[in-house]
């Protein structure tokens, strides 16, 4: 017997798997299962039908997603009875919390990824989930192409999904996608729920990623592949019918930290132009030493513990932990020294993620650097609060403040001023 700590990482952002323990009445409880194949295909199963209940709540109206009879309250997961819950938990223990948000964050289940065996069950049990997650989604009037880009060195290729709107002619401006899951967890196809709104809302093209996932493959092999997959898509922009003025870089979560990375890597190399740095809630220091990093410790959603297991997994097995001297700044861009010459910038910000001082003070540094930043920090909000809540009035109004952002940010025009 071992205890597998239940966490689903919901199509974007890095998830928790916390010390019950020490959240006294927080949001999931441990529950122990045989570790055995078996068990652990259904627990897999019942997540995967819990999410499959969530992905019916995607409901803004260029979402991508297709809408069910079955919907339920803003942000509220369907509940298992394999799934420990704790409704109440959420607003007694962060009261600053959206109530419409607090359901989605008392029902949110745990996983343990501090061995292999446990980071391998969890992630069978994420990929059940995404499956029942990405079955929901329409590519109406969406085209996507498989392509990929040649590994840098000895790496092998990128694959890229490249999705462009349909009988919309080239060359199209284009949002090079890094999907989150903690460095760990996830791959690109998760991440195409907000990928589709924006083919479709904005007309361009997006080149999501599928970067290689530690431990196995540690820090720099991932941040190689989104600079390979940039410097691909600049060089064939023509024959990909890209325009190649016009590229945005960015992710979620441990995908923004990779879009960072990579943006300041494609400043230090002289490589390609990017017009756009697009950050939603990223992965941007190990170190964790802020304010909002020790007052949520304990979560909502994303919490220290994994928050250091994750680190130690990208960062491989030299890393020292937060004192390491040796950490690049392309792995934890907020140790870059130097934020000169980037382009301008949108950051997301959530009030209650331990994520949330990381991503204002580099906001900061870069103004104070001389890059155009906006920030936006959406109150009551915690870390992968838009994905899990998707209909949620604060999560809809984060999802429009994004794809506006990128509008703007790429030169696009509107078509409601027009």
């Amino acid at each position: 017997m071992r205890t597998i700590r239940k966490e689903i990482r919901r199509t974007g952002g890095i998830f928790n798997p916390g010390n019950p323990a020490e959240r006294a009445g927080a949001i999931a409880k441990t529950t122990t299962f045989h570790d055995d194949p078996d068990v652990v295909t259904k627990v897999s199963r019942g997540l995967g039908e819990a999410m499959a209940g969530s992905t019916s709540r995607r409901s803004l109206s260029r979402t991508g997603r297709r809408s069910t009879d079955g919907d339920r309250a803003a942000g509220e997961l369907h509940h298992h009875p394999e799934l420990g819950r704790n409704e109440d938990a959420s607003m007694t223990t962060f009261p600053a919390m959206d109530p419409e948000l607090a359901a989605a964050a008392a029902e949110f289940p745990d996983l343990d990824i501090t061995d292999i065996t446990g980071l391998l069950a969890a992630r069978r049990v994420s990929d059940e989930s995404s499956a029942a997650s990405i079955a929901g989604l329409s590519y109406d009037g969406v085209d996507v192409r498989e392509i990929s880009a040649p590994g840098l060195g000895a790496a092998p290729d990128v694959p890229i999904r490249l999705l462009r709107p349909v009988g919309t002619p080239g060359p199209l401006p284009v949002l090079l996608a890094m999907h989150g899951g903690g460095f760990v967890l996830g791959k690109a196809q998760d991440y195409e729920y907000f990928c589709l709104e924006v083919v479709r809302d904005l007309r361009i093209a997006v080149a999501n990623v599928e970067y290689r996932l530690a431990p196995e493959t540690p820090f720099p092999g991932p941040l190689d592949d989104c600079y390979a997959a940039l410097s691909h898509v600049h060089a064939h922009g023509e024959e990909l019918g890209i325009d190649r003025a016009r590229i945005a870089v960015g992710g979620s979560s441990a995908g923004g930290g990779l879009a960072a990375g990579t943006v300041l890597r494609a400043r230090d190399e002289g490589g390609a132009p990017i017009a756009f740095q697009f950050l939603v809630s990223p992965a941007l220091d190990d170190r964790a030493s802020t304010v909002s990093a020790r007052q949520f410790a304990n979560g909502p959603i994303l919490n220290r513990h994994f928050n250091e297991l994750v680190w130690q997994k990208y960062l491989g097995p030299g890393y020292q932990g937060p004192g390491d001297s040796g950490v690049s700044p392309y792995a934890a861009p907020a140790r870059a020294t130097d934020l000169s010459g980037l382009p301008p910038t949108y950051i997301v910000a959530m009030e209650l993620d331990p994520l949330r001082d990381d991503n204002i003070q580099y906001a900061l540094r870069l103004l104070q650097a001389g890059v155009s930043v906006e920030l936006r920090s959406h109150p009551g909000t915690f870390h992968g609060s838009t994905e899990l809540a998707a209909s949620a009035q604060s999560s809809v109004r984060a999802q429009r403040e994004m794809l506006d952002a990128l509008r703007r940010g790429l030169r696009l025009v509107d078509p409601q001023a027009q």
